[in-house]
């Protein structure tokens, strides 16, 4: 099982698809269709209802109650293992003497072996270090910015003219 693999119910149709695949998936969706529309209007229909991403792995650990977290894409920054790695090649590079295949193998097993618990701790504080920081100008954003901002519910009265005082004084 691949970590980010969809559940059947939640992969979506493709557009490859022919039209006894898509009416296939609209039934297994209990969407209902006319029998009668053309590939390009099921899958308009099937486009409208497609449920939600859930990744087989989610499902899978709902039985322990316990959640993964999904890291964004290209934030390397965010992931312990980048930082293991990256330590790791930093090692081979600097020890690496020979440039044999089976040196580099050793090299790999020393630092593995040379890491224990604080190491570890190590990446993982600093990647939660990381994400508060890309969380604070989000939350700035959200609890700073967005309330200030004038809503489209709101009447045109609402909106404060910064010139109305001014026209006024200098009417020609």
């Amino acid at each position: 099982m691949c970590h980010n693999e969809l559940t059947d119910y939640a992969k979506s149709p493709k557009r490859s698809w022919r039209k006894y695949q898509l009416q296939k998936w609209l039934d297994e969706h209990n969407i209902r269709y006319d029998v009668k529309l053309k590939k390009i209007e099921l899958l308009e229909i099937a486009f409208a209802h497609v449920p939600p991403k859930r990744y087989k792995t989610n499902t899978a650990v709902n039985v322990f109650s316990v959640e993964i977290v999904h890291l964004p894409i290209k934030h390397c920054v965010l992931n312990p293992i980048e930082l293991a790695w990256a330590q790791l090649k930093a090692y081979v590079r600097s020890h690496n003497t020979n440039f044999r295949l089976n040196d580099i193998r050793s090299l790999c097993e020393e630092y593995i072996a040379a890491l224990d618990d604080e190491n570890s701790r190590r990446f993982i504080d600093h990647a939660q270090k990381v994400e508060k920081q890309f969380r604070l100008p989000d939350d700035f954003v959200e609890n700073d910015i967005e309330p200030r901002l004038i809503s489209e519910d709101e009447d045109d009265e609402s909106v404060v003219d910064v010139n109305s005082d001014n026209e006024e004084e200098n009417d020609f």
